[in-house]
Parts: C-alpha cells; structure tokens; sequence
C-alpha cells in the first residue's frame, strides 16, 4: 500500500488543464439543460453569469488552507 503523502503533486499547468476540462464539462451541461427547456441566453445573461463564476471562484480561492498537521497554511489570491 502506497502512502499519499508520498505521491508527487501535480504541476500548476496540470491542475488548471483539468480544471479547464471540468469547467468545458460544467459549460456542457448547463448548454444542455437550456436546451431541455428551450431557452437560449443573450449576451449580457451569459456575461451575468461569468460574473457570479468569478465572484464565487475568488471566494473560494481566498479562503484560509488547512494542512494535514491541522495548522493554518498560506491563503491563496489576494
């Protein structure tokens, strides 16, 4: 059995390649639940929603990091 503290980290490049995926994935599906219900959105909704996406993803990224030790690391962004 491997320890996981001993697998190496992923590189920055790699982590954000999969999250560009996962967010194309996330994009896919909200496309196809528009469809489901006929409804198309105009630019400005489209921009409404990249907005909400930046301020929920800053949120996120600025909150405090929790190491395995249980002390408090460094917090990302800002």
């Amino acid at each position: 059995m491997g320890d996981a503290r001993l697998t190496e980290k992923k590189t920055k490049e790699e982590v954000l390649s999969e999250i560009d995926l996962a967010l194309e994935e996330c994009c896919i599906r909200i496309f196809e639940y528009l469809q489901e219900n006929e409804i198309k959105l105009i630019d400005g909704e489209i921009l409404s929603f990249a907005d909400e996406f930046y301020k929920k993803l800053d949120h996120q990224n600025n909150k405090v990091i929790v190491t395995g030790d249980g002390k408090y690391g460094a917090t990302f962004g800002h």
